[in-house]
């Protein structure tokens, strides 16, 4: 747990802890799976009773290479059952990440947070999967939000709720990313929020969900920025 202060969290497990895996908060700033040479160096973030990770209150978290699978296992969980959640005014570039397995959302932005999802300074322009792999598809029940900056690619299974949902006029940023196999919607806005796909090649790709692979569930929701041939939208351009 970090409150109002700045830690680097590197080649480290939280497992099977009651609450969050990680905890950060009150101002805080935390460099999780990155050191301070700016090399990956994972964690496992896995089996906690609530979020794998979860960033409130105005901190930031730096998010890379990790995997975080499992999480939510607590039906009263404080802090949701996603794998990792953004709240209120916190900011979480990520990437490299397998987020997997968990209870709820794969990854939950809310309370006007912001989120930077992909790589743009990448010469191999890694890509971002939530919910298939780029190998072959994927077993089990309701299935969301692998999240996998690798150039290679990886396996996961199975997580909850849309692959990404963004809720109190909440931001994402997203650079070459792959949004596929969610049981719910693939990108879900409400509340006034926006999704920015950027044309950086190649473009980011929604297909093969379920529900509808980009949803606004209201009119104050919207999207700017392109997206590869076959995404169902319902969904508002800015």
């Amino acid at each position: 747990m970090l409150e109002a202060a700045i830690g680097i969290i590197t080649n480290s497990r939280f497992v099977s802890n009651g609450r969050a895996g990680i905890l950060v908060f009150q101002g805080s700033t935390a460099r999780i799976g990155m050191t301070s040479s700016f090399t990956v160096a994972p964690n496992l973030i896995r089996s906690n009773g609530s979020a794998g990770i979860h960033v409130t209150l105005n901190s930031l978290g730096l998010i890379a290479g990790n995997e975080i699978s499992g999480n939510g296992t607590n039906p009263a969980g404080p802090f949701g059952r996603t794998g990792v959640t953004v709240f209120s005014l916190s900011r979480r570039p990520a990437g490299g990440n397998l987020i997997t397995g968990n209870f709820g959302q794969g990854v939950l932005v809310a309370a006007g947070s912001s989120a930077a999802i992909g790589d743009p300074a990448s010469r191999c322009r890694p890509r971002t999967s939530f919910g298939a792999t780029r190998r072959g598809p994927i077993a089990g029940h309701q299935r969301d939000a692998e999240f996998d900056a690798r150039p290679e690619g990886r396996d996961g299974r199975g997580n909850n709720g849309a692959g990404v949902a963004l809720a109190a006029r909440s931001t994402m940023n997203v650079v070459s990313s792959t949004i596929t196999g969610n049981t719910v919607n693939g990108v879900q806005l409400s509340q006034g929020s926006a999704a920015i796909f950027q044309p950086i090649p190649p473009v980011s790709s929604l297909s093969g969900n379920t529900g509808i692979d980009l949803k606004c569930l209201d009119a104050e929701s919207s999207y700017t920025g392109p997206l590869a041939p076959g995404a169902t939208i319902d969904c508002t351009g800015f």
